[in-house]
């Protein structure tokens, strides 16, 4: 179950990732983000329930956890933080 949980949070960042190209080119769908990414990556369908629960609950609270975020940066803007890191956090 550990390997389906560590794979699930890799997915679910790629998908966070795929969300922010999304949203940079106009297409913000989460829900077309992630047929697509499926459609390309295939995965078991527990795998896919994970991933998507943990890829749609950050999705939906995004835009709220920045100004949770922006405090805790020391010396930094949100807009320096790369990618990979933001979503993480």
């Amino acid at each position: 179950m550990s390997g389906l949980r560590r794979q699930g949070r890799e997915k679910a960042l790629q998908l966070l990732m795929s969300l922010e190209g999304a949203r940079a080119n106009g297409e913000a769908s989460s829900e077309k983000v992630s047929a697509d990414f499926w459609d390309a990556s295939g995965g078991s369908p527990s795998l896919r329930r994970f991933t998507n629960e943990l890829f749609f609950g950050a999705a939906k609270v995004q835009a709220e956890l920045d100004p949770v975020i922006i405090p805790a940066l020391k010396n930094w803007r949100i807009e320096r933080l790369s990618p990979v890191d933001r979503n993480l956090l």
